[in-house]
């Protein structure tokens, strides 16, 4: 018989048909097994110090089980090679991968899946040229990276596991992310020239210089750096396109934007949670909004806000709570949000000092829109003190809450309520205007608002109430919007603003007013330059500790025309009440800017304050004041070390 004839019988041909059916079933599952191994081809591994070479020649590779490429292990990967990654495998990398693609002759590393990360690298190192990544490459400490003309896609993703030991180090030059992620946590290095595209792209804290121009669409470049100072300035980036937001997003720190940004053709350019650098170079058009998304107004400690021309735009819901914000004079803030206020307090507090001829202003973004104001929290030590703002369209235009605040020389107009005292806070108004407020000043049972300012009065304009009051108060020498006064209980042919509410009776108006102040007549303006009124994030801290005795300069600016005279105080216990305070040096000429001053001896109180006040030739008073320690320094007795240090050197 020969190869290739079938036999069939004769006698019985359905047994014989169905053996043959059998038996090419089984030949079949044979070849499909064989061709399954077949698929698996995984790529040589390396022994520690041993270099191995992944060939074009033996590509595609494909791993089926997890490899590990050990320490001091080295791959060298040849332009053109392909890796293909199982779901559910990975490349585990402690030693180095030297990927050499070209431009003509690209390297792909694929997986079908996010998870497991393709790539994990722990004290690893890898070079990439021309590469495209289509997997998750994820970073752990001690690793260094450079890649440069790499392609991240899909599936592609790049990370760093947080808090490592030992920071990686990042070097991505020209490459491209396109719907994918780039998410580097505390890692160092370097971004130049790289293109992102619809991809989420974070610097969670961690240390980069930003070179070059790294151009962003779709979805904004997001850096956070949860720190009081950004170590480097970020220029280069080339945000727009990003039709719901910004184009940067800065979180939790202080910026410095340098001149090379084009930030065009985004909602906003940037949104802030944090503060700038005054060098900064802003976009102060060709965004749909032009202003700073400054989100919910909270940031980190230290943050500032200077005056670039454009509005900071509150456009999320009131803040739990706030830093150490200082807001320069002439800055404008929008509330977009009706839900939003600024939460203010905790700590040192906020600076919120504008000028004469530059106050900041706080109101809504849009005619007839309201926002929930400012609230002062929980800062009872820190003697905040506001001076030339104007607050307008607010729910509550100033809240003292467990607080004690000074307010001078501030407009508080159409807000339902101009400021509530409440929960024990304290408010001092000096030079102050409550204009076409629903109610001017709201004292509540548990709040006191101080009113009567006789060289520098207060006014009520045209308020629905000028004063409802739930406890006594002091609101003599007050402009009530008519020369008869208030209407209030005892004046009743007072047709000025009202005196109303369950303790109208309890609140001492008289003597009042009978011709509006000239709010055209400013009093002296005075900033502290040293000690400066710094703070810091901790509560109940202060910056500036003193020795007693020694001696210290005193140092402050001021603003005036008509200047008379500096009067220098100090109160050993805090700033309030104002009786606090003693004369440490009067009748200071009006040129004179500093004064040296013995420190005083220690004080228990939580702390100290230093006030510089300049009082012009009307006799209105405009101050400045500072917190300062001056601590117990007589401590006596003995420090015995018990530990053994023997062999241990110690630096100061």
């Amino acid at each position: 018989m020969r190869k290739g004839e079938t036999i069939i019988s004769k006698n019985n041909r359905q047994p014989c048909r169905l053996l043959l059916v059998n038996a090419v079933a089984v030949a079949l599952l044979a070849t499909t097994s064989v061709a399954s191994l077949a698929q698996c081809n995984p790529p040589p591994v390396p022994d520690p110090g041993e270099k191995v070479i992944w060939t074009a020649a033996d590509s595609p590779y494909r791993i089926c089980s997890t490899i590990t490429i050990p320490a001091r292990g080295t791959v060298v990967v040849e332009p053109g090679v392909r890796v293909d990654v199982n779901r559910d495998v990975q490349i585990l990398l402690f030693g180095t991968l030297d990927i050499r693609g070209t431009a003509d002759e690209r390297v792909v590393f694929t997986a079908p899946a996010g998870w497991p990360p393709m790539i994990e690298a722990r004290n690893a190192r890898v070079d990439a040229t021309s590469t495209d990544f289509g997997g998750q490459f994820k970073l752990f400490s001690g690793t260094i990276i450079d890649l440069d003309d790499c392609d991240f896609a899909g599936n592609g993703l790049l990370w760093s596991q947080s808090s490592q030991d030992v920071p990686p180090w990042i070097e991505l030059r020209s490459c491209t992310f396109t719907d994918a992620s780039m998410i580097i946590s505390d890692g160092l290095g370097i971004l130049e020239g790289n293109t992102f595209t619809n991809t989420d792209a974070i610097l969670l804290r961690g240390y980069f210089d930003l070179r070059g121009t790294n151009t962003v669409t779709v979805k904004p470049l997001q850096i956070k750096v949860l720190r009081a100072i950004q170590a480097r300035p970020i220029d280069g980036v080339h945000a727009s396109g990003v039709p719901d937001r910004a184009g940067l997003s800065l979180r939790g720190g202080s910026y410095l934007l340098g001149p090379g940004n084009v930030l065009q053709g985004n909602r906003y350019a940037f949104e802030l949670n944090g503060g700038l650098d005054p060098r900064s170079v802003l976009p102060l058009t060709g965004n749909t909004i032009n202003a700073i998304d400054a989100l919910n107004g909270s940031g980190p400690a230290y943050s500032r806000w200077p005056d670039f021309g454009i509005p900071y735009r509150l456009t999320e819901g009131t803040p739990l709570g706030g830093g150490f914000l200082t807001i320069d004079p002439g800055v404008t803030v929008e509330a977009e949000d009706p839900t939003a206020g600024m939460r203010l307090g905790g700590g040192q507090g906020p600076i919120i000092m504008g000028l004469p001829d530059a106050p900041i202003t706080f109101k809504s973004a849009f005619r007839g829109g309201e926002w929930q104001g400012l609230i002062f929290s929980s800062s009872f030590h820190s003697g905040q003190h506001l001076e030339y703002v104007n607050i307008s369209d607010a729910r509550f235009g100033i809240i003292s809450r467990n607080d004690f605040i000074y307010v001078s020389n501030c407009v508080l107009e159409n807000n339902q309520l101009g400021t509530n005292t409440n929960s024990f806070g304290v408010t001092y108004f000096d030079g102050t205007r409550f204009i076409n407020n629903g109610t001017g000043v709201d004292l509540t049972r548990t709040g006191h608002a101080e009113l009567s300012s006789p060289l520098n009065p207060n006014s009520f304009e045209g308020n629905g109430v000028g004063v409802f009051s739930e406890s006594s108060n002091d609101a003599r020498n007050c402009w009530w919007n008519h020369p008869s006064g208030p209407q209030a209980p005892g004046n009743p042919d007072g047709q000025g603003d009202s005196i109303v509410g369950p303790c109208g009776g309890c609140v001492d108006y008289r003597p009042f007013l009978t011709s509006p102040p000239d709010f055209a007549d400013v009093p002296p303006v005075v900033r502290l330059v040293d000690p400066g009124y710094y703070g810091t994030s901790v509560s109940g801290s202060v910056d500036f500790y003193f020795v007693s005795d020694e001696k210290y300069i005193i140092r402050w600016d001021a603003i005036g025309d008509d200047i008379d005279h500096f009067r220098i105080e100090y109160s050993p216990k805090g700033h309030m009440p104002p009786s606090n305070f003693s004369v440490v040096a009067d009748n200071l000429p009006p040129n004179q800017r500093s004064y040296e001053w013995t420190i005083p001896g220690p004080s228990t109180a939580r702390g100290q304050f230093i006030r510089v006040v300049g009082v012009d030739t009307a006799g209105q008073e405009g101050f400045d004041q500072s917190r300062i320690a001056v601590p117990d320094d007589g401590m006596t007795g003995e420090l015995t070390i018990t530990t053994d240090l023997t062999g241990r050197t110690f630096t100061a």
